[in-house]
């Protein structure tokens, strides 16, 4: 999400260094490699963007049920991403033709993650209503894979965005591969658990349930 805003400060100031900091210190992510908008070095004429605190929650609050995250309805822009050439040679040579990214594992088992949680069957149930379309599944080795699905094993992340920029569109739960998705220009159909909402962390290109 951070990209897009970086991207419209290196419109603003083509001439200057953009540095995604953590305090005084570059924060860099796997994300902003080949992004031409950002840089991971601090020099006396950058621009230094602090990646904190995440733009969508403004605090807490506490209610009979317990403390909760107060939401800012963000209606975020697309952010960018940036495939290389070497992992788009890559990417090339595992795909099919045709198909649909799909991601039905959570990152973690902390209760953010299991908040999002839509439940692996519902993934599965979609696979099988659509068997004439050929649905691609990223991830580690060891994560639950989908029946009927081509399963690619992707070492590292952005093997995974690469592949998401050859697919036609994404499904998903509403988190990092929805984000990825649609900063690669990809269209998602991004699933909403009880974490957040679609007018906080959703876009308006997808469809958000």
């Amino acid at each position: 999400m951070l990209t897009a805003k970086l991207k419209r400060l290196k419109l603003e100031n083509p001439a200057l260094d953009i540095v995604p900091v953590n305090g005084s210190t570059v924060k860099w992510s796997s994300v902003y490699d080949n992004n031409p908008n950002v840089s991971n070095a601090i020099t006396p004429s950058c621009i230094m963007v602090q990646i904190r605190p995440r733009p969508y929650t403004t605090g807490k609050g506490q209610n009979d049920k317990g403390s909760y995250s107060k939401l800012v309805p963000l209606n975020p822009k697309p952010g960018e991403l940036y495939p290389t050439g070497d992992e788009m040679i890559k990417a090339r040579g595992l795909v099919p033709d045709k198909f649909v990214t799909i991601e039905p594992n959570l990152k973690d088992r902390s209760v953010y993650s299991v908040n999002k949680e839509w439940g692996f069957h519902n993934y599965q149930a979609v696979v099988d209503a659509f068997p004439d379309i050929c649905f691609v599944q990223c991830g580690l080795a060891h994560t639950p894979t989908l029946k009927g699905v081509v399963r690619i094993n992707t070492g590292h992340i952005r093997e995974a965005f690469a592949v998401m920029s050859l697919a036609k569109f994404h499904v998903g739960v509403e988190g990092g591969t929805i984000h990825a998705a649609t900063a690669l220009g990809k269209q998602s159909v991004a699933i909403f658990g009880g974490l957040s909402a679609p007018n906080v962390t959703g876009y308006e290109t997808n469809i958000n349930f």
